[in-house]
This record gives structure tokens, sequence and C-alpha cells, in this order.
């Protein structure tokens, strides 16, 4: 009981001295009021003044160089035609093959009467028959023979008379003789040339006419059969099918859709300011909305000669290649042409904070001749080599920040470590 008595006594002991320690203690000096000055050291660039061709940007579609659609010519069943869309075709493949069989019915009929035609034409040529040509070639020679044999006799008699050889008598009878042989020399003549002209020229006109009309007959039946396989009009791919295997189609019903998308174009629509700075043959970037980052050039190949009342816009065509395929027909892109070059105020890109790369707005920190920055908001679009054109908000020889100023608040002072031109 003693023990426990002792300990307290001691306790309270401590503890008083320690209180009067605090007591005596002297006060603490009151806390300094005034905030110490931020400095913070960055880079700054000097807002410049130069000529830059301003760069446009709008929003185009992508269409393929070279389309075209495939129609039925004739009518008929489908009676081969595969699942094309999608599939590469080459120019002169065969896509479909339509039945035909009334038209290839009538075309062999035609034919028929072409091969009728000709031996009717044949047999008119040939109405003088081969004997009766040797007949008359036989009797031609037989009585120009007679003739010959008749008339030296003739002669040789006429001499002998002269001598006194022959009997007057004997000198007529040959006379007589060769009369009948010249007679009947000039009848096997004439029966010759009746025979040649038996056959009536005009007949022979009318047959040659009629083998003429049922060939023509033949070639206007056998053009429509050539569209009976209907055939790719260009290399390219299959973007549509309307019409499947076993239906029927009429002349004109659309079959296929094909585009060559190994080149297209992009439209877009520009102001008219901006047409008016353009020529056919310039750069311009494309970028598909649909694979970021990626950017391809192509060549302006044509302009709107025609600006729309209400927007103030043109259309502008674009033309490029497109063999690896990455713009597909149908999809938006970006397409950005550069005008004429205009004075312009440059920053370097770094220096401006956007919400976003494709952000028309920024900030910017503006160091003044105190050495104190103060943000600023800047109408600003990309230029070139990093650099952005500023539209509005910031003057020629103005200071901003280039490295240094992310989360840098308003009003801080700043120390310049580095300042270029």
């Amino acid at each position: 009981m003693k023990k426990w008595m002792g300990a307290g006594v001691a306790l309270l002991a401590t503890v008083g001295l320690g209180f009067w320690r605090w007591r005596s203690a002297p006060p603490p000096p009151p806390e300094s009021t005034k905030t110490p000055e931020v400095l913070v050291l960055v880079k700054v660039a000097l807002a410049r003044r130069q000529q830059l061709a301003s760069q446009s940007v709008a929003q185009g579609s992508v269409f393929p160089l070279r389309q075209a659609t495939v129609s039925a010519v004739q009518g008929g069943v489908i009676t081969e035609m595969a699942l094309w869309k999608n599939r590469r075709v080459s120019q002169g493949e065969v896509l479909a093959v339509l039945n035909m069989r009334d038209l290839q019915a009538q075309r062999n009929e035609a034919e028929a009467l072409v091969r009728e035609m000709e031996v009717n034409l044949q047999n008119l040529r040939n109405s003088s028959t081969r004997l009766a040509d040797a007949n008359a070639a036989k009797d031609l020679a037989l009585t120009a023979s007679t003739l010959r044999n008749a008339t030296a006799l003739y002669n040789r008699r006429q001499q002998l008379f002269a001598q006194g050889g022959i009997a007057y008598k004997d000198l007529q009878d040959a006379q007589t003789a060769a009369s009948i042989a010249q007679a009947n020399f000039q009848l096997s003549q004439r029966s010759a040339g009746l025979l040649r002209t038996a056959t009536n020229p005009g007949s022979l006109a009318l047959a040659q006419v009629k083998l003429e009309q049922a060939r023509l007959r033949v070639a206007t039946l056998s053009s429509p059969l050539t569209f009976s396989h209907i055939r790719a009009p260009i290399s390219g791919t299959v973007v549509d099918q309307f019409q499947y295997l076993g239906e029927y189609v009429t002349p004109g019903t659309k079959l296929l859709a094909l585009a060559d998308l190994s080149e297209v174009i992009v439209k877009g629509q520009f102001a008219d300011t901006v047409l008016a700075q353009l020529q056919v043959g310039e750069r311009a970037e494309v970028r598909p909305l649909d694979r970021p980052g990626v950017k391809l050039e192509g060549r302006v190949s044509a302009l709107s000669a025609v600006t729309d009342a209400q927007s103030r816009s043109g259309e502008v065509w674009v033309q490029l290649h497109n063999a690896d395929g990455k713009l597909r027909s149908g999809g938006f892109c970006e397409i950005a042409v550069a005008a004429r070059a205009t004075p312009a105020i440059v920053i370097p890109a770094a220096a401006v904070t956007r919400e976003s790369p494709e952000s028309r707005q920024g900030v910017v920190s503006v160091v003044n001749a105190e050495g104190v920055s103060h943000q600023r908001q800047v109408a600003c679009e990309p230029a070139q080599q990093g650099l952005v054109r500023v539209n509005s908000g910031l003057q020629a020889g103005e200071r901003v920040v280039e490295e240094g100023n992310y989360r840098l608040e308003d009003g801080v002072h700043v120390q310049i470590q580095e300042s270029r031109p």
C-alpha cells in the first residue's frame, strides 16, 4: 500500500513540473503572411509572320474511277451464274449464261434456208448439161473440119480446071460441097451460142438476191445469241449482285455492278474562296477516317464549274492510286488541299494546348515584358514543319511558352531559359 502511494506522488510532481515550464516558455513568433514568389523555368518562342500556304480540309466520299452496271441485252432464264459479290473479275470473263433456245432454233432454220438457196443458184448456173455442151463442141469441131476440107478441095479443083485437067461439072460439085460445109459450120456456131445462153440472166440475179437475204437472216439471228453469254466489260470487283441462278430476266434487267478500285476519286465540298486558289494537278492529302494515321497523296483531277448558291461551295475531285485497297468505295475521308501562300502568324505546335488533335481552338501561355505568363485562347489550324497557323488571339512578336507550359497556371512568374526567333 505504501508502495502505490509513493508512485502517485511522483506522477503528480512530474505533471506539475511540465505545466510550469509551458507557462514560463516565451510565445512563438507570428507566421509571415507573405507568399514566396513562384518561378518556373520555361523555353519561349516568338510568334512570327511569314508566307504560308493555308491548308483547307473538307470531308469527302470515295468513288471508283471506273465502274459499270452489267445488264441483260436479251431476255431469258439464267442457266449459269455464280455468287459474284465481293469477288474480283477480269475483263471479258463470263458472268452469266442465258437460255435462248427459241432464237437458236430460228437461226438453225435460217441456216438451212441458206443451204437451199445455194443449191438452187448452183442448179440455175448449171442448167445446160455437160453432155449438151460436149455434143455442141463436137458438132462445131466436125463442121469446122468439113468446111476446111471442102474449101481446100474447091481450091485444088479451081487450079485443075484452069489447067484443063477436070470438067466444069467437077468444079461445080466442089463449090457446092464447100457452100454446104460453110452453112453447117455457121449452124453449129449458132447452136452452141444458144445453148450457152439458154439460162435466163434474170433468174440468176433473183436467186442471188434470195441467197443474200437468207444469209442476212442468219446474221440477224446470230447477233442476239452472242449476248446469251454475259461478260465483264471491265476488270474490277463485283460490288453488288441483283439477279441469281434460275431467275428470268428481260432486256435491260440489271444483273451486277462492277467497280475498279485500283484507282479512286475522293469528292469533297470546298468553299468558293478555296476553289479560286486551286488548280487541276495540284497535290492533295487524303486521310481515311476509318484508318487513323494513314495519309495518302493524290492529285486534284477536277474542279466544280458550278458553286452552290446557299453553301457557297463547290466540288473538288482528288484522284489517287488504291492498289493496296486502303480506300473502300463509299468510305469517308478528309481531303486537305493547300491554297496560295498568304501572310500568316505561326508558332510552334508544342506551344498550343488543344483538347484533341482535330480541334481548331487551343490555349497558349503568353509571357509579357515583366516575365509573367498569361493564358490566352487562340484559333489555330495545322500548318507545316511542326508549326500551327494562328488565325486569331495572338499578335506577331509576342512570346509564347514552347516548353514548360504543361499545367502552367495564369499569372505565374517564369524564367526564360532560351529564346529563339
